[in-house]
């Protein structure tokens, strides 16, 4: 399922990077960087098939807290619903905008690990996410979002990254008519949230029977949303999903 990514949100100076590779050995590595080597307990890994996780015995083996989810934007319809960030649906939501094309790979890294672990764990001094976490936590998602593209440290991580992948990297020609993008699935405060840089707002999905969202059943209830993206184009393949699993409680 490996494959690169997108032609996302517009920025003012029309700035592309690379891609990243849906590949969970990339990822993992690219978390450590990002963390100092820590990580915290988390990695990465691929999810070949959603219907053959218990087949697979993918839940058995992994402790999955969050998801992310490349596709190809031309199928794209939005499902569930904007979310105003001063809801209390969104209390201790980390969210930000993107505003350099490709970068929706890190975006989505950042969305996932942020809003998963305890606000308490990102204090790390020589960490990059930390501090940008920091830095940012009390600022609005555009703030946030001009914050990334412009940080030429994180600019430089996610380049050496993207030229880890196998694929052949495109050339600036290419890198305006990529059609990929990722976005992150996270739980909190009961509810499964999508959150896409390119959107003003996080999106919100509620379960069909109303259920209150929790760590034990987010893995299955967000499959369910990502499978009925899927079936909007049934007949594309180009689907990728990665799974951010811990190894501790954290």
């Amino acid at each position: 399922m490996s494959t690169t990514t997108d032609k996302d949100q517009t920025s003012t100076k029309e700035e592309y990077w690379y891609p990243l590779e849906s590949d969970p050995t990339y990822w993992s590595d690219y978390l450590r960087s990002l963390t100092t080597g820590s990580s915290n307990g988390r990695y990465f890994i691929d999810i070949p098939s959603i219907d053959l996780v218990d087949e697979m015995g993918i839940f058995e083996c992994h402790n999955i807290i969050a998801y992310i989810f490349l596709y190809q934007m031309k199928s794209y319809q939005q499902l569930g619903t904007l979310e105003p960030l001063d809801s209390s649906n969104c209390r201790n939501l980390f969210f930000m905008r993107q505003f350099v094309h490709n970068s929706c790979g890190s975006v989505a890294l950042f969305h996932a690990y942020i809003n998963t672990i305890a606000s308490d764990k990102l204090n790390g001094t020589d960490s990059l996410i930390d501090r940008f976490y920091q830095e940012n936590r009390d600022h609005t998602p555009e703030e946030r979002g001009h914050s990334f593209a412009t940080n030429s440290l994180l600019k430089q991580l996610h380049h050496d990254v993207s030229l880890h992948g196998q694929s052949e990297l495109p050339s600036d020609e290419q890198l305006s008519k990529i059609d990929y993008h990722y976005v992150a699935f996270i739980p909190l405060n009961g509810s499964i949230f999508e959150l896409d840089g390119r959107k003003s707002l996080p999106i919100i999905h509620q379960n069909d029977d109303q259920t209150q969202i929790d760590k034990d059943n987010f893995k299955r209830q967000a499959l369910k949303i990502i499978k009925r993206y899927m079936q909007l184009d049934p007949n594309n393949l180009h689907y990728s999903l990665l799974a951010l699993c811990t190894s501790s409680s954290s």
